[in-house]
């Protein structure tokens, strides 16, 4: 796998990916640009049915945004090591051009049960990315978040990794978690204050976002 750096600020550089080593590369093009998907380890899935799911992920949310300026892409995954063979956890950060994934190589994990991440956070290089938040960014989080929700599950649905009663129910539950919350009526500042400490308030900007979407 190679990539050509050109006309990249520092900042850009030292937020990017960097692998080598016994990784399995992949890769395909949108609109004649290069995404590339690499995965090292040990997975009860095959490399295929992971790749099959970015491929359309990615090919999807450019074609929503109608954005084929990306240059060259990269998703990486690599394996958390555990020994509980039932649990499953994950976590992923978006760098430049690029996104990093971890996640539990047990049977847990599968396309599947990375679907919504792939399908939330790459909507982010979009939503609160190249639309970049007014600092402090947490007092908007209910654009940024709750905006790249709605658009992830509509996404979901047009590539039909859910059907439309998945895609309904999903928005059936969503003014009901937020008004059944004692602290939904909080406002961003306090949002603001306590996002980074309380978990209850890192989900509250989650729900307003969908709700203005699907009602407009």
């Amino acid at each position: 796998m190679k990539q050509d750096i050109t006309a990249l600020r520092t900042d850009q550089f030292v937020s990017s990916i960097w692998a080598g080593g016994d990784y399995r590369a992949y890769s395909f093009e949108v609109n004649q640009k290069p995404v590339h998907f690499a995965i090292r380890g040990k997975w009860q899935f095959k490399d295929a049915a992971m790749f099959s799911m970015i491929k359309k992920t990615i090919a999807a949310q450019r074609a929503f945004w109608n954005d084929y300026n990306i240059s060259q892409y990269t998703v990486t995954l690599m394996p958390f090591l555990t020994e509980d063979e039932y649990s499953m956890s994950y976590q992923g950060t978006g760098l430049t051009n690029s996104f990093a994934t971890w996640a539990t190589s047990n049977r847990n994990t599968s396309p599947a049960s990375l679907m919504y991440l792939y399908n939330h956070e790459l909507m982010h290089h979009w939503i609160g990315g190249i639309i970049e938040n007014e600092q402090p960014e947490e007092l908007l989080y209910w654009f940024s978040e709750g905006f790249t929700e709605y658009y992830t599950w509509r996404n979901m649905l047009e590539s039909k990794f859910i059907s439309e009663a998945d895609y309904k129910r999903s928005f059936d539950s969503v003014p009901a978690l937020h008004y059944a919350d004692g602290e939904h009526a909080n406002a961003n500042t306090v949002i603001k204050e306590n996002f980074w400490t309380n978990y209850k308030f890192q989900k509250l900007p989650y729900n307003p976002g969908p709700h203005f979407c699907f009602l407009s």
